[in-house]
């Protein structure tokens, strides 16, 4: 086919810019010089180059040269182009936060790449259409999606720089759902092929994340130090959506450690950048965490109009992970502001979307795709090492052929090799069944009680931080029947015993003979510490054994402290190895 000239030129004129952020804009110039005369696919993918250049700088021209590349399209009967464009059209409405719109129109694009027959570019889409429902807070939905999209991958034999873009998406979705070990993990291969080929903006965002999980880990001095490396790298070069998030996040780390001014001036400063690129659910996200430090500043009227504003944007954007945490401050704020009904009004409805994206069910669909993907990538194994045999086997056959002499002896042989060898496969590939089969429950017990516990330490917080203030407004109020109903009702969803059952019968489950284990080697432990050292083997963070077990954190230290003498440890051996040695 002859190429036409005008789109070789402008190809070489769009490579022969990359790497010059300084000579940007004569690129663009450039490129819409060439566009006066242009016409059909030259025109079209000049359009297209103009689009790439404007998307995240302003949108709404890209918007224009979209529109343009529509009508063009309209003109011309070629599915791939059409494909490519409806690509472009849901980057532009996932620029813009219309969700539901981008995954409807990823879809589309999907459809026509498979009828072509474009594996490759079905996987990009399935990665895009995932990243859709992770905004939208359907997760189950987002790692099917990237489950799908890896599996295409790796059966394409994609370089590790492709697998790697999913491993860092696997990541996302798991510290979505709250199991931030699990996603270090995903993070951390992706980490090393980064390292490895010295790709350092991938790095710095991959650590970025680590970072993240670290932070909700509450490993906050490990996780600050990655934040403020990752901010100077994005400074320096000029990523300013990436700044607004680490800021963010810094701003986040501050408030937690009641450093208000300093919470304050990282906020804002986010706020100016992202405002200022029109990034809303980020926007969205940093609103919410200012009204929580005028809160905690006494503010509460600037607290309940950043609160709001919050809640807007997340309901345009249907970003319902931060919906939910909306709701809990907008309640936070009504209480501090003695508006005791809308309060609960707000708890309720966080309350009940929480129980809607944190399902058990949903929970456990999550748990099976990535147990699925574990199976298939094993069963995936066997069949290359049964493919091996096979030709091995072939081999032996035309060797045995050859021998003519040997013939009847070999056969003979062969024969009695292959009985014995096909009995031994039997077994050890139900074994092998049998294990994986046993391995897949124990994971999905640990996942469970994962969840169930964290739920658990969400709403003992929630009641408590509300039973706070209750007792704050009674302190003023005359009639305090209403109150102390409250307050009964508070504690007895708090003290609830059947919770703790709960939780004893599934981490049995899990840790079988712990509680039995430790008893024999320490007799005079008491039920209570007993309690503390199965939280501790959860790898739960002080703030979250504090609220389980209805104490402060400092009564969780003192306990530790106890706890440690009485186990009779030295200073130098930490308290959680002696835990998770049982």
């Amino acid at each position: 086919m002859k190429v036409n000239k005008f789109v070789v030129l402008i190809l070489c004129l769009f490579f022969s810019f990359q790497g010059m952020a300084q000579e940007d804009q004569a690129k663009v110039d450039s490129l819409q010089r060439l566009l006066v005369d242009a016409q059909d696919t030259s025109r079209l993918e000049i359009l297209r180059l103009l689009f790439i250049e404007y998307i995240y700088v302003d949108y709404q021209k890209a918007k224009d040269y979209l529109e343009e590349e529509r009508e063009l399209l309209s003109k011309l009967d070629r599915p791939d182009l059409l494909a490519r464009f409806k690509n472009e059209e849901g980057v532009y409405y996932s620029v813009i936060s219309e969700n539901e719109t981008a995954l409807a129109t990823f879809t589309e694009a999907r459809d026509l790449y498979q009828e072509l027959g474009n594996a490759e570019r079905v996987s990009a889409l399935l990665n895009n259409m995932s990243n859709c429902e992770r905004r939208m807070g359907r997760y189950a939905e987002a790692l099917e999606l990237q489950m799908q999209s890896l599996k295409i991958k790796e059966d394409l034999q994609v370089d590790m720089d492709k697998l790697s873009a999913s491993y860092w998406n696997i990541g996302n979705i798991t510290g979505d759902i709250g199991n931030y070990t699990e996603s270090n993990v995903w993070y951390r291969k992706a980490e090393a092929y980064y390292d490895t080929a010295r790709l350092e903006y991938d790095l710095a965002r991959v650590r970025y994340n680590i970072g993240l999980n670290l932070k909700e880990l509450d490993s906050l001095d490990q996780a600050l130090p990655l934040f403020e490396k990752a901010m100077e790298y994005y400074e320096a070069n000029n990523f300013y959506n990436d700044l607004a998030g680490g800021l963010d996040n810094i701003g986040e780390i501050y408030y937690s450690q009641g450093r208000l001014d300093k919470a304050q001036s990282h906020l804002e400063r986010s706020l100016a950048i992202s405002e200022g690129n029109g990034e809303k659910s980020l926007i969205g996200l940093t609103k919410r965490r200012l009204g929580l430090v005028y809160l905690a500043q006494g503010k509460l009227n600037q607290a309940e109009a950043f609160t709001k504003s919050a809640l807007d944007i997340a309901q345009e954007t249907q970003t319902r992970k931060t919906m939910i945490n909306d709701y809990k401050a907008l309640a936070q704020v009504y209480q501090a502001k003695g508006q005791l009904n809308k309060a609960l009004d707000q708890f309720f409805t966080y309350d009940s979307l929480k129980s809607v994206v944190w399902s058990e069910e949903n929970i456990e669909k999550i748990n099976e795709l990535e147990i699925k993907y574990q199976s298939e990538k094993k069963e995936k194994e066997i069949a290359l090492q049964d493919k091996q045999i096979a030709v091995l086997e072939q081999k032996a056959a035309i060797a045995q052929a050859q021998r003519t002499a040997l013939i009847g002896g070999i056969i003979a042989l062969l024969m009695i090799f292959g009985a014995v060898y096909y009995a031994l496969q039997q077994k050890f590939k139900r074994q092998a069944l049998e294990k994986e089969k046993l391995d897949a429950e124990l994971n999905h017990k640990r996942k469970e009680l994962t969840s169930f516990t964290l739920q658990l330490s969400h709403k003992n917080e929630i009641l408590e931080d509300l039973k706070n203030k209750i007792k704050a407004l009674k302190a003023g109020a005359s009639d305090t029947y209403q109150f102390n109903r409250l307050i009964n009702t508070i504690d007895i969803n708090i003290k609830d015993d059947n919770n703790w059952e709960n939780f004893k019968r599934r981490f049995e489950e899990v840790h079988k003979d712990f509680n039995k284990n430790i008893k024999t080697a320490y007799p005079k432990i008491t039920s209570n510490e007993l309690r503390l050292m199965a939280l501790l083997k959860m790898n739960l963070s002080s703030k979250e054994i504090a609220t389980l077990l209805n104490i402060s954190q400092e009564g969780v230290k003192k306990a530790r402290q106890r706890l440690r003498k009485k186990l009779e440890l030295q200073p130098q051996m930490p308290l959680e190895d002696v835990v998770y040695s049982f």
